[in-house]
């Protein structure tokens, strides 16, 4: 057990998870209102013609499209974005974001509308 000092408190977390397939953009596959982090949020479509939005705390952190993100250099940890070309997909991953009131992520798509095939992801909210 670890030693935790005198007066530490652990606070409680609820898992949400979700998973929607074939969502039409945009949409807003996360909308949550607390305090928690997301875990990983996972994106998987035949298109990168979209861009995401994650606000947290009402701040905007990320504004970027799936090709912005996918040039990001290797040190950005917590975000990849990616063509599989042996399943001819389009694949984006997130996570460890943290946030103290809410977190929401939006995708929109950059051209015409376009429906994502499968988006998986887990959020930890302090209850």
């Amino acid at each position: 057990m670890p030693d935790f000092p005198t007066g530490a408190r652990i606070s409680p977390s609820s898992s949400k998870v979700i998973w929607l397939t074939d969502q039409t953009t945009p949409f807003t596959p996360v909308s949550i209102y607390g305090s928690g982090s997301l875990d990983f949020l996972f994106v998987l479509s035949q298109s990168n013609s979209y861009r995401v939005v994650v606000t947290i705390d009402n701040q905007v952190v990320v504004d970027s499209t799936f090709d912005e993100l996918s040039s990001l250099p290797e040190e950005v940890h917590n975000v990849a974005a990616w063509y599989d070309s042996e399943y001819g997909k389009y694949l984006l991953y997130l996570s460890d974001f943290s946030f103290s009131r809410n977190i929401k992520i939006d995708i929109i798509h950059t051209t015409s509308q376009l429906t994502i095939d499968i988006v998986f992801s887990k959020v930890d909210v302090m209850v």
